[in-house]
């Protein structure tokens, strides 16, 4: 029989048995809900936390975030069996109910999943119904079921040992949660091509379509749209104008690249300066009126997941990314929750992922978060205008602390390599009606950044030539401004 052929007692696509005999099951045992009204919902699952603006208190021991994933692994396997032999729902339900655990969730429906591989399709008919009653009673959410099918496909290897069709029941179980509305269509993108290409997988999907487009052959063309993706956003860093992000996004079906956009963007600028890790940050702003909520937790679960790999190229990843999730939250393109809720906390003490999630909730616990957020790749500048006052305040400071590292740092932050001409400037000017020893001070400073590099030799020649051309008027200030540029300009040249 093909994948998509109604079996005998069936009554639609993809049925593993006859659906009458689960629904007597479900009224039998009661456990089906009339309505949502009627569903206990506990006060643990999936509780909405504080405005990230406010401090909330999230304990950092570990018991409170990792758990024996191995163990309840175990555990499910035996609940399934339970429902299998019993006929009922109850037990299961019950369970997941007292694990108060709702990042955990996702490891249970993999879970629930891998079991299933290997039963016969009466067995996964009952089992369809169990996940069915999980998220009808809002016990499972569309989140933790979409991270729970990203879990079953990174073990493709093993499930392709033990059950070689494998990978096209659970794009089966994939089908009927996109027509059940237990998650949405475009998590067909989110399928490896090593899984989506075992076995008859694109046949399985041919059923899902978006304006016509069967979303099974986007999965094949998905690098050549990832490639224009990135295209877009190098020009987007190197213009800040993000009109050309947003009407892709709006673009067709391109919506559903959404998440692919975010993480690429959070990547592309880690590897580069501040001001395209501000101009990262303003991006997600923008289109979170574009994209969903759900889109951004994909697009950070998937950064936090390849934070490993990242890191290879940019040690200091984890500090970044955690930079990058406080801002987010700050900005409500993430959910206020999505710390606490995400399912790599569970992860083993000490991993990077809690790590950045931990540091990420430092961050967005601090009194003044949103305030400091808004300032947290640096000052923020806009013009010329904006690097003027930007090099009097490091100026001034500079003066009073004596601190050159300091003032190199703040000079970094800036990323204006195109502008220190102009703190050339600014520096001597300021310190021409100022004692001998801030002028030696200045001067000082001006070597140093050059000998570092921060600060280049044609720049610091450009920004002597244009004192020279404004000499008359200093003059009429500092008497003296000719004398303080010579030995300025004997110095530093």
């Amino acid at each position: 029989m093909k994948p998509g052929d109604v079996k005998k007692g069936g009554s639609g696509l993809y049925n593993w048995g006859n659906p009458t005999d689960l629904k007597h099951m479900h009224e039998e045992q009661g456990d089906i809900p009339d309505s949502e009204e009627d569903v206990e919902y506990t006060e643990y699952a999936h509780a909405q936390t504080p405005s990230p603006t406010k401090s909330t208190f999230i304990s950092h021991e570990p018991e409170y975030w990792v758990f024996d994933t191995l163990e309840v692994k175990v555990e499910t396997r035996t609940k399934v069996q339970e429902v299998l032999t019993q006929q009922s729902y109850a037990v299961f339900v019950d369970w997941v109910k007292q694990l108060r655990r709702p990042k955990l969730h996702s490891v249970i429906f993999a879970r629930i999943l891998q079991v299933s591989l290997d039963k016969p399709d009466s067995d996964r008919e009952i089992i369809w119904g169990l996940i069915e009653l999980l998220h009808s009673a809002k016990i499972f959410t569309q989140k933790e079921i979409r991270r729970g099918f990203d879990k079953i496909y990174s073990q493709v290897s093993d499930i392709v040992v033990d059950v070689p069709n494998g990978p096209e029941v659970v794009l089966d179980f994939l089908v009927r949660s996109i027509i059940g509305g237990l998650i949405p269509s475009s998590v067909i993108l989110r399928i490896p091509l090593s899984f989506y290409n075992l076995g008859s997988g694109s046949y399985v999907l041919r059923e899902i379509k978006e304006k016509n487009q069967v979303l099974g052959d986007l999965v094949e063309t998905l690098q050549e749209a990832k490639l224009l993706i990135i295209d877009i956003l190098k020009e987007y860093f190197a213009t800040g104008v993000n009109e050309g992000v947003k009407d892709y996004l709006k673009r067709d079906l391109n919506i559903l690249y959404g998440p692919f956009v975010i993480r690429k963007a959070i990547e592309l600028a880690i590897e580069r300066d501040n001001r395209e890790k501000e101009l990262c940050s303003r991006l997600l702003g923008e289109i979170s009126g574009i994209c969903q909520p759900n889109t951004f937790v994909e697009a950070f679960d998937d950064t936090l997941r390849n934070i490993r790999e990242t890191s290879i190229d940019v040690p200091s990843a984890p500090e970044l990314i955690a930079k990058f999730i406080a801002r987010a939250m700050a900005d409500d393109c993430l959910p206020a929750n999505y710390i606490i809720d995400s399912e790599l906390s569970t992860i083993e003490e000490n991993s990077i992922e809690l790590t950045v999630l931990l540091q990420a909730q430092r961050l967005i616990n601090h009194r003044e978060a949103y305030t400091t957020l808004q300032s947290v790749w640096g000052p923020q500048v806009e013009n010329l205008n904006d690097y003027q006052r930007q090099f009097d305040t490091i100026i001034r400071e500079f003066l009073d602390s004596k601190d050159h590292r300091n003032a190199k740092e703040c000079l970094k932050e800036l990323c204006c390599p195109h502008y220190m001409h102009e703190f050339v400037r600014k520096s001597i000017k300021l310190v021409m009606d100022k004692s001998e020893q801030d002028q030696e001070e200045v001067l000082q400073l001006i070597l140093a950044l050059k000998r570092e590099g921060v600060i280049l030799e044609t720049q610091v020649q450009q920004g002597i030539e244009r004192i020279e051309q404004n000499l008359g008027d200093l003059r009429l200030d500092v008497p003296k401004a000719d004398e303080i540029l010579g030995k300025f300009k004997s110095q530093l040249q």
